[in-house]
Order: C-alpha cells, then structure tokens, then sequence
C-alpha cells in the first residue's frame, strides 16, 4: 500500500526542532516500511538538504524503516522506465491459484533466474504479472534478461 503524506515528523537539526512529511509511506510486503522523498537533482544536491536528510534518514533507520529520496534521474532511467512499463501492462492479469504455487516453489531456495522462471510458467507475461500482484520481485533497474535473477517478494 502506498499513502502519499502519511505522517509530520518532529525531529531537531542544529538545535533546532524542525518539521517534515515525507511524499510517501510504502507498506512493503515483508512487513517493513519505506519513506520516500521525492526531490529534483538539484533539491537533493543541496547541502542543507543532505543533511537534513542524513539526520530523517537516521531515524527512521532506527525504528527499523526504509528511507530513499528520490530524483528524476532515478525515476526517469530508461530501464526502469521500459521495465514499468512492462509490468504495468499486466495489471490485469489474475493468476491462477496453481500457478502462483507453482511460482513460490520455483523460488523456494532463493532467487532463479528470470528464463527459469519463465520456462517453469510458460509464459513471461505471468511472471510480469506476478511482479506487479507483489509475489515476485526483480531489480528493475537492470534489463530483464534471461538471467536477471527473480525472487520472492
């Protein structure tokens, strides 16, 4: 689950108590949760920025959260940009109870390949599929090759 301005967070900075609401509260799947910041390159880049964010980032590493600020670059590379896109396309794909089992089984041991995986379901698009449904899990930063390894969300 995604919730765009979820919370204020108090926090000081230089003796001084300041405040901040992150873009995004993700709710991953393993039960961990990510802040997200979203900032243009030269936003980030700035030096009160970074340590600002070096100090939010602290804290929410402390009670166990995830915490990114994200750029346009991040957000606008080409791989991952394709990669989305892919995915996005089988949105409203379900998937079988079967298939699904056979899936989690393929990556019981840990990550496989994404051509294994693929061979094991018959056709990438379930896998691409079951990326977007939160079960599998790749670097979509990288291209996805046969050999880009897949795991379990």
């Amino acid at each position: 689950m995604i919730v765009p301005e979820p919370f204020t967070l108090s926090y000081e900075l230089d003796n001084e108590v300041r405040r901040y609401t992150p873009d995004f509260l993700l709710y991953l799947r393993d039960g961990r949760r990510a802040v997200i910041e979203v900032k243009w390159k030269k936003e980030a880049d700035l030096p009160a920025n970074k340590r600002r964010f070096e100090a939010i980032g602290a804290i929410f590493e402390a009670v166990g959260a995830l915490f990114a600020v994200l750029t346009e670059v991040t957000l606008r590379a080409p791989v991952l940009r394709q990669n989305m896109s892919l995915v996005e396309s089988q949105r409203h794909r379900s998937l079988p109870v079967n298939t699904i089992e056979t899936i989690l089984k393929c990556l019981s041991d840990g990550p496989v390949p994404l051509g294994e995986l693929t061979a094991a379901v018959g056709d990438r698009r379930i896998v691409l599929a079951a990326v977007y449904q939160g079960i599998v899990a790749l670097d979509l930063f990288k291209p996805m090759s046969a050999n880009a390894l897949a795991r379990r969300a």
